[in-house]
């Protein structure tokens, strides 16, 4: 990696740190995808790199997209819960496909249960 490089690399690190509403999910605006998108305009233009602000944007949507581990864990569990309503839908009605009537008792039994 040439010097360029990483100068610009280290330029990109030094305006994304100094604006916490990029990532700092605490930070007041973080929610606004307007002004987040003000932001990365600005840096773009500070930076003169218009290609290199696209590609990252486009990463970080994908990134959006990975759980964490606590919504990893909800998952799991609510994994759990299909499969045991699948099952009993198998069981009592002789069919893999779940009708209104055993969707209501399942969904009373988990809102007494959470």
């Amino acid at each position: 990696m040439t010097s360029s490089k990483y100068a610009l690399e280290e330029q990109l690190i030094m305006e994304v740190e100094s604006h916490r509403i990029l990532y700092d999910k605490s930070y007041p605006d973080h929610k606004y995808k307007n002004k987040i998108q003000n932001v990365w305009k600005e840096i773009s233009y500070v930076l003169g790199e218009d290609d290199v602000i696209n590609n990252c944007l486009e990463r970080i949507k994908n990134y959006d997209l990975i759980l964490t581990d606590s919504e990893h864990k909800v998952v799991k569990e609510f994994i759990k819960i299909l499969d045991v309503f699948g099952k009993a839908t198998d069981v009592f009605q002789g069919s893999k496909y779940p009708t209104l009537n055993l969707t209501m008792i399942f969904h009373v039994e988990i809102k007494d249960k959470y």
